[in-house]
């Protein structure tokens, strides 16, 4: 496991982790969803 339940800043920095490590026109929907999710 990445992240633990409710551990909104670990989660928030991984998924920027994860959208930093592709290039922008490699960013899929299903990602963008993720980085939105754990943000809100």
């Amino acid at each position: 496991m990445l992240t633990r339940p409710g551990d909104k800043a670990s989660g928030v920095a991984h998924a920027a982790a994860a959208m930093a490590t592709r290039p922008p026109e490699k960013h899929s929907l299903n990602l963008h969803m993720l980085v939105n999710e754990t943000q809100a």
